[in-house]
């Protein structure tokens, strides 16, 4: 698969590319992750389409956790490749660190990631 594919295949999961890097020990993911994609949401038009995804419409906690699960998830299985969350832990995986690594974030001067 290459770049363009994930490019496209994140935009029909409503979702963008922020950035990707070949990470190192220090990063805490098993030796056999040789490049981490970081995901997040397509705006502006993200949340209109997902607000009406089974998750944000039952009522039950944690719709964003859920959809993630099940989209990305389902998505890395269909890959051969893992996904890992903010939300899963602990031990908490350092996505902060990880997004700056991206060279798509920085801390702002009053330490937010932007």
């Amino acid at each position: 698969m290459t770049y363009a594919d994930l490019v496209h295949a994140a935009g029909t999961r409503h979702l963008e590319i922020f950035g990707a890097f070949h990470p190192q020990l220090a990063d805490g993911l098993p030796e056999t992750v040789r490049t981490l994609v970081l995901l997040g949401p397509a705006e502006p038009d993200f949340w209109p389409p997902v607000g009406f995804e089974p998750e944000f419409l039952d009522q039950a906690p944690d719709p964003m956790d859920r959809w993630s699960r099940r989209v990305i998830g389902t998505w890395a299985c269909d890959l051969g490749a893992k996904a890992y969350f903010p939300f899963s832990g602990p031990p908490y995986h350092p996505f902060i660190g990880w997004a700056s690594r991206s060279g798509r974030a920085w801390a702002s001067p009053v330490g937010m990631l932007v």
